[in-house]
């Protein structure tokens, strides 16, 4: 009876770890980042966290490059971007690529150069793409938003669910391991 005590206490401990961690594991390659830094010309930076913005492709379609002859000359505002991934081991921020955007320019939505992935390379390097529409309005809200309300955006991404799951487990593996206890000591009694 107590092996199959043990044995249930050791499952639902995992479970609880397992549902726990369940939505902060890794980052899938092409999906979506955590986080991605936009900066000016003149070097103000903002956080964006914006989901509309994180995916893989979503300030432009990287399968699509420009042709040679099609390339723009931007004179508008550029914004430096970096994309992050948060290492779900350290919760340390890892950047991962780095594009330039150049606003609209003549009636476009602007373009975006892949310059390329930190610390390594990719078929989509050294690229212009056309950006995705509304990328501009999108980036500007965010930038907005950084402005209203400063501070972190990042941190613990550990959601209500699993924190409930986390808890739940907690108390519930308590409570089983006090009733086992119990019997032991009553066994133990009645042994004596």
């Amino acid at each position: 009876m107590l092996r199959s005590r043990r044995v249930a206490l050791r499952l639902l401990g995992g479970l609880t770890l397992l549902v726990a961690l369940w939505p902060v594991m890794g980052v899938e390659a092409k999906g979506a980042f955590d986080m991605l830094v936009a900066c000016h010309e003149a070097g103000t930076c903002f956080e964006v966290t914006d989901p509309s913005l994180l995916g893989f492709f979503s300030l432009a379609d990287l399968t699509r490059p420009l042709e040679d002859g099609l390339r723009p000359e931007p004179d508008a505002g550029l914004y430096l971007i970096t994309r992050y991934s948060l290492d779900r081991a350290t919760g340390e921020f890892l950047p991962f690529d780095r594009l330039r955007y150049y606003a609209a320019v003549a009636g476009s939505e602007g373009y975006v150069f892949y310059e390329g992935l930190v610390g390594g390379s990719s078929e989509y390097d050294g690229r212009w793409y056309r950006a995705r529409a509304g990328l501009a309005a999108a980036l500007r809200e965010s930038e907005e938003a950084a402005r209203t309300n400063p501070g972190p955006t990042t941190g613990s991404r550990l959601s209500w669910g699993a924190f409930a799951a986390l808890a739940g487990g907690t108390v519930g593996g308590a409570a089983l391991l006090r009733r086992s206890r119990a019997a032991r000591e009553a066994a133990k009694r009645t042994l004596d």
